[in-house]
């Protein structure tokens, strides 16, 4: 456990609505293959933020997801507390967040326009990724039950590994 984490399991407020966290299905620690990188810098941007995302854990909570204000209270509060350690934790590198799918989607997209052309295979396993985040399932994000959102984040952990392991031979 994080130094963050034993922080925060003694804080009564984060106790109050902390469910679980779980750990990523796969942790990327390989390396992008060099032909894929240099062409764009905003590809190789997306490419290093995406093999971190597969290290993100999962951070559930017991908030409905129509009382995302209440959600959005309590992570303040739990920031304004502990500061960016807290942030990360609970805001940026959580999978669950609706708003995370956004950036997946654009590494997706990202790679499908700049290698799928010249890389069939790496296209149609972006491609898989951007089905499975593209806006309008995010959308649907918000009606799912917390074990749904899980089993769709597993599944995007599968596309995002394949194409990371893929890309990186």
């Amino acid at each position: 456990m994080e130094k963050i984490e034993e922080i925060l399991m003694q804080d009564e407020l984060f106790r109050q609505h902390f469910v679980a966290k779980h750990p990523p299905k796969y942790e990327f620690s390989g390396e992008i293959n060099p032909a894929f990188l240099g062409r764009d810098s905003s590809l190789d941007f997306y490419l290093d933020w995406i093999k971190e995302y597969s290290g993100f854990p999962l951070i559930e909570d017991d908030f409905s997801m129509n009382e995302h204000a209440l959600r959005r209270k309590w992570r303040r509060e739990l920031i304004e507390k502990y500061g960016k350690e807290a942030e990360k934790f609970l805001k940026t590198n959580n999978k669950l967040r609706g708003n995370i799918l956004s950036g997946v989607y654009s590494v997706g997209s990202i790679v499908v326009d700049y290698l799928g052309n010249e890389f069939p295979e790496i296209g149609k396993r972006a491609g898989k990724v951007v089905e499975l985040t593209d806006p309008n399932v995010a959308e649907d994000l918000s009606e799912k039950n917390i074990s749904e959102r899980i089993e769709l984040v597993r599944k995007i952990e599968d596309h995002v590994y394949d194409l990371l392991t893929t890309m990186s031979k």
